[in-house]
């Protein structure tokens, strides 16, 4: 019940078009970095909300919780893994002591990190260009989103896809460019590396079903809605297929919407410990929110989680044979 009031009173202040920003210490542990990912992301990707990482490790015996509602109030209290008492927690109202505590979070911040970088096409680090720098690492990859974007198609069908989706045609060929130079970069890396990919049916079914679906990993990479079509998907299916004859370390597990991924409703794709980059799933209008991480502690924690998950799996799900069969029926049905 807390945990739901918490999430909600976050939800709150977002709709109402205040800054919420958070500072926390890196300790290393998996479990306790995993709690701090998956309950701070969603709240992430629907902006106003930045997380900030103290650059140092530490595992202090007592630990400060302080929070300032600026020029209102602040909250200050200490923690302890390793005491089992309640800690106590102060609550002030007092103008200089807020000020004091908002100036003391102010002087930490200037000593952290961001925890993300926010990439889309309205700054230089879109994420076309993410997705292309993630590809110059060496290391594996674990791929959690709902339509294929990283399949290698014919570079006439994008071109026709691009022009029925009303992109001028000076636009169109540099962006084929870029979609060549990540395909390229990817071709290279799945004969070195594995990259294990969540292929949800359900998601995919849905799109065939729809006459106007938007595929939001395109639209973040060519900067306006992108509408796919039946045909488009078909060839995906066409490209998946094949990339799985071709190259022996792809792997493709045939999910549904009952995984029990603890980041439902956002697309993930993580590179060992070098890149993790999200983005909702299911943004609405316009060209989604998408962040980046290459803090290496925390993208360790992802790439763990995805590991763990993917072994939750039945070996079967991703056994070659029968993913190409549940391809092939997709092509059919």
């Amino acid at each position: 019940e807390f945990l739901q009031r918490w999430k909600k009173g976050y939800s709150d202040i977002q709709r109402q078009g205040h800054q919420i920003t958070i500072v926390n210490v890196i300790n290393g542990e998996y479990r306790s970095l995993l709690n701090l990912i998956t309950r701070h992301l969603p709240f992430v990707l629907e902006g106003n909300f930045t997380i900030y990482y103290y650059p140092r490790f530490s595992q202090d015996f007592l630990k400060p919780n302080l929070i300032v509602l600026k020029d209102q109030a602040s909250i200050l209290g200490f923690s302890s893994s390793q005491l089992g008492e309640e800690s106590l927690t102060h609550f002030y109202t007092d103008t200089p002591t807020v000020v004091d505590h908002y100036e003391l979070f102010q002087s930490v911040k200037s000593k952290c990190k961001p925890v993300y970088e926010v990439c889309h096409s309205a700054v230089k680090k879109d994420f076309l260009h993410t997705l292309i720098h993630m590809e110059t690492y060496p290391g594996d990859s674990f791929i959690c989103i709902g339509l294929p974007f990283f399949s290698l198609r014919p570079e006439k069908f994008m071109k026709l896809l691009l022009v029925d989706n009303d992109f001028e045609i000076d636009v169109i060929n540099p962006k084929l460019k870029l979609l060549d130079e990540f395909d390229n970069k990817l071709k290279a890396n799945l004969e070195k590396y594995t990259y294990r990919y969540f292929f949800n049916i359900e998601e995919f079914q849905r799109a065939f079903s729809s006459e106007d679906y938007v595929n939001v990993e395109l639209t973040m990479a060519l900067g306006k809605p992108v509408k796919v079509t039946q045909d488009y998907l078909r060839e995906e299916i066409r490209s998946l297929i094949i990339m799985l004859d071709t190259y022996p370390l792809l792997q493709i597990a045939i999910c549904s919407n009952t995984l029990a991924n603890k980041f439902s409703g956002i697309n993930i794709w993580t590179k060992d410990s070098w890149l993790t980059l999200a983005n909702k799933k299911y943004p609405g209008e316009g060209v989604p929110l998408a962040v980046c991480s290459s803090e290496p502690t925390i993208n360790n924690a992802y790439f763990q989680y995805f590991d763990e998950l993917w072994n939750t799996i039945p070996p079967l799900q991703y056994d070659k044979t029968y993913v190409k069969n549940k391809l092939y029926q997709l092509l059919i049905g």
